[in-house]
């Protein structure tokens, strides 16, 4: 972990590209997001991570969640990505996870996050205070919408 900062009984941190936790986070990656598409992740699909930051929720030493964020224009970064471990789905550990990064981007002085919202899970990022903007779109072959909010 580069930096990790305390969320409840979680810590949230920040990860380089390449050491073990990444390859960790990759096959859950994998595993939540694209097994059940019927596709998997490949090298193509993480060609240029290197410049996006990746953000981890741990509980002791167990990988549970993470996210990509990614530098967009003055102020703004979209998340990506965002998983949970199958295993350890819907007891609030995606919504600590943003929460955390949202506290890290806002301390940093990013004003808004932007993200691209599976159809499925759009009531969870509007009870993180997150808004559709535009009209549904097609992503991975699943209905998607753009999500915005402002943090700072």
């Amino acid at each position: 972990m580069l930096r990790a900062v305390n969320h409840e009984s979680h810590r949230i941190g920040e990860i380089g590209q390449g050491g073990a936790c990444y390859r960790e986070a990759l096959v859950w990656r994998d595993l939540v997001l694209r097994r059940p598409l019927g596709l998997v992740l490949t090298d193509a699909d993480t060609a240029g991570e290197e410049s996006q930051r990746h953000f981890v929720l741990m509980e002791d030493e167990t990988l549970l969640a993470g996210v990509i964020a990614v530098t967009q224009e003055l102020g703004t970064a979209r998340l990506r990505q965002m998983w949970v471990r199958s295993d350890a789905a819907g007891r609030g550990h995606g919504r600590s996870l943003l929460a955390g990064v949202e506290r890290i981007l806002c301390a940093e002085g990013f004003q808004r996050i932007t993200l691209n919202a599976r159809i499925s899970v759009i009531g969870f990022y509007e009870k993180c205070g997150y808004s559709a903007v535009g009209d549904e779109f097609q992503e991975v072959g699943i209905p998607h919408i753009r999500m915005t909010r402002r943090i700072g």
